[in-house]
């Protein structure tokens, strides 16, 4: 299972999430406000080139890790450990 496939599996209304198959997933991915609140995103350090390779956020914003004016960390999650 995919690092944030719980999610979707436990939300109690999936319709409000947008995924990598959503049509306009590129469209919001270029201009997120005001539409999305929030990005789920793993840190990139310690990830593999092959899995940056393949997660659309951060291809769009390489920098994300390092903070964007436009945004703020609402919450960290601990990893598979906890």
């Amino acid at each position: 299972m995919s690092s944030g496939a719980w999610l979707v599996l436990t939300i109690d209304d999936p319709g409000r999430l947008v995924t990598n198959p959503d049509r306009d997933f590129a469209a919001l991915l270029d201009d997120p406000y005001p539409r999305v609140r929030w990005l789920l995103v793993a840190p990139a350090n310690g990830r593999t080139e092959h899995a940056l390779a393949r997660d659309a956020i951060a291809q769009r914003y390489p920098d994300l890790d390092a903070g964007a004016s436009w945004l703020r960390l609402e919450r960290e999650f601990g990893g598979p450990a906890g």
